[in-house]
């Protein structure tokens, strides 16, 4: 084979690494191999999708809003399964007040699994049985409540832990988290609680996030590592605390309780509407996340919640669903200003080499921008295309309810055309180096504003731009006139390696939860993305030939086309 048609056989490889990467990070884990209902007596430390799918479908059968006859029918038909988990049921009713300044009438359902300790803080277990009136519910939040049923049959039958575990099954959350508000204002058992682990969903599939935590949650974040497949981000967390969106957990945080938020975000059009029905759940997802709660339960059922370091933050993030780093917030900005600094050294080091030119950085940065902002309008010139009228709005729901994928592959086809034109239009005034460490230039820029924005999602960009530095000077450092061998190109995407797994998961998850109306700004850190990996797409351009990205637009264009023709929107 020609070395030339090697190395582009090998770019296209790795950048389906990515695509990889990015259909596993972004599914729920597969179902364990278990009998549907197992009734041995060793089963009792397993958690079984199987009994909360059943319970799913017992509290999902139709609409149930707060102050419905089906609210009354799923609130009896919640107390008589406690009853079956050997605890007793208490129905705290109260009356809250409502965003518009009426009172409404709650009740939620309240249990406890008694502690070695009882004088000591508790474990809150907290999910909300209502629904909208347009949507049974299923995922938001029969599959939280389910979850929590599971949860505690698991707990119950193994040896008493230190702490108290409370469950609570809220109401009115739907209505402006009534429940939660009662339970913090008048329920005896709110001082005790130590620590809240909520459950909520916004779609009906995908992994199950730990999208949010309290502020302190130094001590909380280690605990992770107990968690099989985690799937999390301080971006997230951040991102969330400036959205207009609240939970149950936002109440138990207003109160000073440390806490954590799950939800799965997977098929957002599902939302609050008559599609969320317990036929539609993906039952991986209800397991990701009745896992999560309760080996988490398990581990703070044990712990000294008094002792609890609610003063510091840590900045984390999973990767490759195996691992959760984290450190000190604190090092957000000695980090992003050592990784700043680096780059500057690296470019200096290219000048002094004569391997840059200004002319080429600033090409470089040109085709970073000029490709990002191509790709972008080519996003939203689709979505303006498909919402222009209401059968096409119509046609975005239902394509996002089918599973938007096959989309988002397609906008990725076109950001990669985009970019790779740019490249081949603009890559004889620059070179390898100059292209690279002008793309690297934009990466530092956004790493500064990040920092400045949210500083505990700093990490996003940090690392990949100190990784793609050592990567540069490498190439800088090569010998005068030798073109890049196989071990440099290895070298290369080595030191982009990092981007791909940290940036990929999250845009794919980003695009599900944001669905097409907003894939313009997803598609930006997509072209960031595409800038990182310069070095790699100049392999795809050579001589400024242009089959590659004509190749990437037909993709795209037909990925995009696919998706539309055989959606049914009836």
């Amino acid at each position: 084979m020609n070395p030339a048609n090697g190395s582009r056989l090998a770019t296209l490889l790795f950048l389906g690494l990515g695509v990889w990467l990015a259909a596993r990070e972004t599914a729920p884990p597969s179902l364990p191999l278990l009998p549907a209902l197992p009734e041995s007596p060793g089963d009792s430390g397993v958690f079984s999708v199987a009994r909360a799918m059943a319970d799913v479908r017992e509290l999902a059968v139709r609409p149930h809003p707060l102050g419905s006859a089906e609210h009354e029918r799923v609130l009896e038909w919640l107390l008589g399964r406690v009853r079956e988990l050997g605890l007793e049921p208490e129905v705290q009713s109260a009356s809250v007040q409502t965003r518009s300044g009426r009172f409404a009438a709650v009740q939620n359902v309240v249990a406890r699994i008694p502690g070695r300790q009882p004088e000591g803080r508790a474990v809150l277990l907290c999910a909300h049985y209502d629904s909208v009136a347009t949507s049974p519910g299923a995922a938001d939040d029969a599959a939280g409540v389910a979850a929590l049923l599971e949860v505690l049959r698991v707990l119950g039958s193994a040896k008493a832990h230190r702490n108290d575990i409370i469950l609570l099954i809220t109401d009115g959350e739907e209505a402006g988290l009534l429940g939660a508000r009662a339970f913090v204002e008048h329920h005896p058992l709110a001082p005790k609680v130590g620590v809240v682990l909520n459950l909520e969903a916004r779609g009906h599939r995908g992994p199950s996030i730990l999208f949010e935590t309290s502020d302190g949650n130094a001590n909380l974040i280690p605990l992770l590592a107990r968690l099989e497949d985690p799937v999390t981000s301080s971006l997230t967390d951040e991102v969330y605390r400036r959205l207009p969106n609240d939970t149950d957990l936002t109440i138990f945080m207003r109160a000073g309780m440390a806490g954590l938020n799950f939800a799965f975000i997977g098929g957002r059009s599902h939302y609050h509407t008559l599609l969320d029905t317990p036929e539609n759940l993906d039952p991986r997802s209800l397991n990701h996340q009745g896992q999560s709660v309760l080996a988490l339960t398990r581990v703070l059922a044990d712990r000294d919640l008094e002792a609890l370091d609610t003063s510091r933050n840590r900045i984390y993030f999973s990767v490759l669903r195996s691992a959760v780093v984290h450190y000190p917030a604190a090092l957000a900005w000695p980090l992003t200003g050592l990784a700043v600094l680096f780059l500057l050294l690296v470019l200096r080091c290219g000048f002094r080499r004569r391997r840059i030119s200004t002319r080429a950085l600033w090409v470089g940065v040109l085709v970073q921008v000029a490709s990002t902002l191509l790709a972008a309008g080519l996003a939203w010139g689709l979505t303006a295309l498909l919402s222009r009228q209401a059968r096409e709005t119509a046609l975005v729901r239902a394509i996002e309810s089918s599973g938007a994928d096959p989309i988002m592959g397609g906008l990725l086809c076109l950001s990669l055309a985009a970019t790779l034109i740019v490249l081949a239009r603009l890559r004889i005034r620059s070179n390898r180096e100059g292209l690279w460490g002008g793309a690297l230039l934009i990466w530092a820029a956004c790493d500064l504003l990040l920092t400045v924005w949210l500083p505990d999602g700093s990490y996003l960009l940090t690392w990949p731009l100190l990784f793609a530095s050592l990567g540069l000077l490498i190439l800088l450092c090569r010998p005068h006139r030798r073109r890049p061998g196989p071990g440099l190109q290895v070298a290369c995407a080595a030191a982009v390696l990092p981007g791909l797994v940290l940036m990929v998961p999250l845009i794919w998850l980003l695009f599900q939860a944001v669905g097409l109306r907003l894939a313009p700004f997803v598609i930006c850190l997509l072209g960031l993305l595409l800038g990182l990996l310069t070095p790699q797409l100049i392999l795809l351009v050579p001589g400024g030939r242009r089959a590659i990205p004509v190749l990437a637009l037909l993709a795209g264009s037909a990925l995009i086309g696919s998706s539309i023709l055989t959606t049914d929107i009836d």
